[in-house]
C-alpha cells in the first residue's frame, strides 16, 4: 500500500497537469477544486496541503513558464554579461516562441481568463510579463553602456513596449492561428533590431 502512495512532488504535478488541462479545454469557468480533484485523482485533502486556492495553481503554472520562457530566450536577456548585437535577436525571438508554442493553446486559454478576473491578470502580468519586461530593462542599459543600444531611449519604457507587443503578437499568431515559431520571430525580431540597433527590415550588415 505504501508503495503505491505518491510524493509530494508527484501530487503536485498531477494538480497543475489537471488544472492546466481543464482551462485548456474548457476555460476558467471549467476549473474548480473539485474538477482539478476528479481530473487528478487526488482527495480535497492532498489538494490543499499543495495549494490554498485555484489562483495558487495558476501561478505555480504561470511561474513555472515564465522560468522556462526566459531560460530560452538566450544569453542576450539571461547573461548580465552579455552584450547584444543585430545578429542574436533573431535566434533569441525565436527561442521564446518555440518554448511558448509548445504551451501556446494553456496560455491563451489563461491569457484570455485573464480579461474577466483582474486577479488572473495581475497574475499574468506580475509573473509572466514582469520579468521580461525586467530582464530587458537590464538587457538595453548594458547595451546602451557598452554603446550598440541609442543612449536616447528609455530603458524601462522601451522594454515595456516592446515585451508588450511580443505578448500580444505571441497570443495572436502562436496562440490563435498556429503559426510556426520562424514565422513569429520573422515579425518580432526586425522590430527589436530597428529599436534597439537603428537598423530597419532588410538591411544586411548584421
Amino acid at each position: 500500500m505504501a508503495g503505491s502512495q505518491k510524493t509530494w512532488a508527484e501530487t503536485r504535478e498531477l494538480i497543475t497537469t489537471a488544472a492546466a488541462a481543464l482551462v485548456t479545454e474548457g476555460g476558467p469557468e471549467a476549473v474548480s477544486v473539485a474538477a482539478v480533484m476528479r481530473r487528478a485523482g487526488v482527495s480535497r485533502t492532498a489538494f490543499y496541503r499543495q495549494f490554498d486556492s485555484i489562483y495558487d495553481v495558476y501561478a505555480d503554472l504561470i511561474v513555472r513558464t515564465s522560468s522556462t520562457l526566459l531560460a530560452e530566450s538566450g544569453a542576450w536577456i539571461s547573461d548580465p554579461e552579455a552584450v547584444g548585437s543585430p545578429g542574436v535577436a533573431y535566434p533569441n525571438i525565436l527561442g521564446f516562441a518555440a518554448v511558448f508554442s509548445a504551451s501556446a493553446a494553456f496560455l491563451t486559454a489563461l491569457h484570455d481568463a485573464c480579461v474577466c478576473d483582474s486577479r488572473l491578470r495581475q497574475l499574468w502580468r506580475d509573473n509572466l510579463v514582469q520579468p521580461f519586461v525586467d530582464a530587458s530593462t537590464a538587457a538595453i542599459s548594458r547595451d546602451q553602456a557598452a554603446g550598440v543600444v541609442a543612449s536616447n531611449i528609455d530603458p524601462a519604457a522601451t522594454a515595456e513596449a516592446l515585451t508588450l507587443l511580443g505578448e500580444r503578437l505571441a497570443i495572436e499568431l502562436l496562440g490563435r492561428r498556429g503559426a510556426e515559431p520562424e514565422e513569429y520571430a520573422a515579425v518580432v525580431a526586425p522590430i527589436w533590431i530597428s529599436v534597439l540597433f537603428g537598423q530597419v527590415p532588410g538591411d544586411r550588415d548584421t
